[in-house]
């Protein structure tokens, strides 16, 4: 696999490429990524002289999904998922560069688990994926491939680049859209789980305790009545077993999800309790979270949201939760009285630090290798930050032979 650097020198024996990116008139108002990715893998493999062309878009953390495709034959690749470090588009994902192989199914640089699809399935041999970024957040991968072995070449991955570069700012509020809808949706599911379990769980529970009590009492006196309390307290644990089941499947999908679910349901009590609004605003493109971490900062909100409803006297709160190039941060800001003088302009608060509180939530962040701070916002209020650092990507690829 080849690393692409932006060198010149074209390998293959396409014509030079004229085309400037995407036509933006076409794609300005539009918010479907399905749309988005179908018309831009058209004008993708019509400027290259490609046989295949598709978008990947990173709405999950961790996983890219196909949303369009030109040139495709199979429903397989139309429906692609693609993990983060699995086959090319999945490298992509991790090293947010260009890449290229000669041959998909051969080439000893990446994994093959998707080939059967890529490489079986399509036909496709030489491939190459961009990222689609913006402000340093992954919004998807951009591919061209070519049906059998064959060299992409470099001025073929420059068009590509610009594409993508022009690709991001349309993609943008499209991926942002449909990250509100699902996270949306994962709330609702979450609370629908805790509904389920806090009422037919109990409710199945109290079922089989009652069937084990009159099994007891029935034993002796009428086996007939003893079989059929036992099978009822069969019924009821095999109903309890199934609602397990369902409560897992309605559960956040990923560590990621989880934090964010998890942010939403304490902001949303928080309300309800105060009657504070409380606002998330998510910059999106989270990576996949170690659920160490996703649990930490979820507990930063927690014990920020406690302290603006105990000291702050605010009247709005923001939470919000970004992505840098090797961290995760989130941040409570509120537009209250602001913090106590003894904790300083910018504290970082670990051992030691006033508030039990803060000092248990530094510590945390501290063996992660994190920080907090707390600090007078410029306008009046306070800002909780909590920042941890993300695991380090795969160690950059050497470019291959």
């Amino acid at each position: 696999m080849s690393r692409l650097n932006g060198q010149a020198g074209e390998t293959g024996a396409w014509p030079p490429a004229t085309g400037s990116g995407p036509r933006a008139t076409a794609l300005d108002s539009e918010l479907d990524p399905a749309v988005i990715a179908a018309r831009v893998s058209r004008e993708l493999a019509l400027a290259c002289q490609v046989d295949v062309a598709f978008l990947a878009i990173h709405d999950v953390p961790g996983v890219l999904h196909v949303r369009g495709t030109f040139g495709a034959r199979t429903p397989g690749l139309r429906k692609l998922e693609i993990p983060s470090g699995v086959g090319l588009g999945g490298q992509v994902l991790l090293s947010h560069r260009s890449l290229k192989v000669w041959d998909y199914a051969t080439d000893d640089s990446i994994s093959h688990e998707l080939a059967g699809v890529v490489a079986i399935g399509e036909g496709i041999g030489g491939l190459a994926g961009v990222p689609v970024t913006v402000a340093g957040r992954m919004l998807g991968v951009l591919y061209t491939g070519l049906r059998g072995p064959g060299d992409l070449g470099d001025q073929r991955v420059r068009l590509m680049e610009t594409y993508a570069s022009r690709l991001s700012d349309l993609l943008l509020p499209a991926v942002r859209v449909g990250e509100m809808v699902r996270q949306s949706v994962l709330a609702e599911r979450q609370r629908i789980a805790v509904e389920l379990h806090d009422t037919i769980g109990q409710l199945l529970f109290s079922i089989g305790a009652s069937a084990r009590a009159a099994l007891t009492d029935a034993a002796d006196d009428d086996p007939h009545a003893a079989e059929r309390w036992r099978d009822v307290e069969r019924q009821a644990s095999r109903a309890a077993s199934l609602l397990r089941d369902a409560l897992h499947a309605l559960c956040p999908p990923t560590d990621t999800d989880a934090f964010l679910t998890a942010v939403r349901a304490d902001m949303d009590e928080f309300t309800e309790r105060t009657g504070i609004p409380a606002s998330l605003i998510n910059a999106g493109g989270l990576t996949e979270l170690p659920p160490e971490v996703a649990s930490a900062l979820a507990r930063a909100v927690r014990v920020a949201l406690h302290n603006v409803e105990k000291h702050a006297r605010a009247s709005s709160v923001v939470v919000s939760a970004w992505q840098e190039a090797d961290a995760v941060v989130v941040a409570v800001q509120d537009d209250g009285v602001g913090p106590p003088d003894d904790l300083g302009f910018a504290a970082v608060l670990t051992s030691g630090s006033p508030g039990l509180g803060l000092t248990a939530l530094g510590q945390r962040l501290e063996r992660l290798g994190g920080d907090l701070a707390v600090f007078r916002n410029d306008d009046g209020g306070t800002t909780l930050r909590a920042r941890v650092p993300l695991p380090a990507r795969l160690p950059r690829l050497e470019q291959a032979e």
